[in-house]
């Protein structure tokens, strides 16, 4: 039996500044339910895990009415975490874990330091977020020419250019690990053999960033860092991490930067012009896409009604979840949803939302039917 109790409910409510650059969402407990501190950080974890996003700065903070034994007086205090940096590779759970016993021990030294205060009851846990970009181009230009301009990149590449593979992530390694001089963008037969001696066991192509910490336990000389790119805000050139490595010292330390199909880099007015034309002229619009963060938002993503999604990352994941599901589901049931849909071949979630929760709205593939 858990020690815990399942049917609770709490007030959610969510401020922002700077145009989303900040944001601050607030989980209260409803005035007759009295849980201490550890109850009720782990009673909210779903609901706060929510909040947390990929390329953020989040700080927690939980304000709790204290009480003196002496006098009856009844005052706030607030106990915080320190700031922690989520990135897209983070482990989310170990994360909040962590940040929750930074709040617990706060609360035990601010009570055994003697000040004869008393814990009353919870007001509020307070998610305090910031847009984490620190690095960032200057001048606008097309994505080629700013990156090439920089002079910092090598672009693994098979000599014949109608030879192609996924493995870009093994080419990379591989060269940073043996450097040459001239023309170090080819994939050469020398570097091929050069990159036997790297472990893949049991790591798929091409890599992902989830699998990163498997190449490096395997690969114990190695450390790995992955930057991202974007040049979709305000039209500024944005290189960020993706993933930095926890394995310190380590011989060699390979830098890499992980670009998204040059699609996905361009404006989309065009597409954007059309679907609304056709929106308002009451016809079907099919606008396909591999990416649905990058899908425009006010045009296209709020106004589509029926999806079809195959595979995705995590980030997607979790903007498809807050648009569209979070109503219906918990974020677990929804992955679950999406690792069953994908273990096939071929196949994909369909999100349908003219239809009823139990009756079509969500499904692997076309006919089979999700009941929540």
């Amino acid at each position: 039996m858990s020690l815990y109790p399942k049917q609770l409910k709490f007030e959610d409510s969510k401020r922002s500044a700077l145009n989303g650059f900040a944001e601050e969402h607030s989980i209260k407990p409803q005035t007759d339910q009295k849980l201490d501190p550890k109850t009720f950080l782990i009673t909210v974890k779903q609901k706060a895990r929510e909040k947390l996003k990929p390329q953020t700065k989040v700080r927690l903070v939980l304000r709790i009415r204290m009480q003196q034994l002496i006098k009856p007086v009844i005052v706030i205090k607030h106990f915080q975490s320190k700031t922690e940096i989520i990135l897209e590779a983070t482990n989310l759970d170990e994360l909040w874990i962590k940040m929750v016993e930074q709040i617990l021990e706060n609360i035990a030294v601010f009570q055994m330091n003697g000040s004869g205060w008393t814990f009353h009851s919870i007001v509020s846990l307070d998610i305090h977020t910031v847009r984490y970009r620190p690095l960032s181009g200057g001048t606008y230009r097309k994505l080629p020419k700013f990156l090439v301009s920089k002079e910092a990149l090598i672009n693994m590449k098979f000599r014949n250019e109608n030879k192609t593979d996924n493995q870009c992530f093994k080419w990379c390694i591989a060269r940073a690990l043996n450097p040459v001089k001239d023309h170090p963008e080819r994939i050469t037969g020398k570097l091929e053999k050069q990159a036997e001696t790297l472990n893949f066991k049991n790591i798929s192509f091409p890599v992902k960033l989830r699998d990163i910490n498997k190449f490096e336990i395997q690969n114990p000389n190695i450390s790995v860092n992955v930057l991202g790119y974007d040049d979709d805000e305000d039209k500024k050139k944005l290189i960020y991490p993706l993933r930095i490595s926890e394995m310190d010292k380590r011989l060699h330390e390979v830098n890499l930067l992980m670009l998204e199909d040059k699609i996905l880099m361009q404006k989309q007015n065009k597409c954007e012009a059309y679907y609304v034309r056709g929106r308002h002229s009451n016809c079907d619009c099919l606008h396909l896409n591999q990416n649905y963060f990058k899908l425009p938002c006010q045009t296209i993503r709020e106004y589509a009604n029926f999806f079809c999604l195959f595979p995705q990352d995590q980030k997607n994941i979790d903007h498809i979840f807050n648009d569209h599901v979070s109503q219906d589901m918990t974020k677990e049931q929804f992955k679950k949803l999406c690792k069953t849909a994908w273990s096939k071949q071929h196949s994909f979630v369909v999100i349908d939302l003219t239809s009823p929760k139990n009756c079509g709205k969500y499904r692997s593939g076309f006919d089979d039917f999700y009941i929540i």
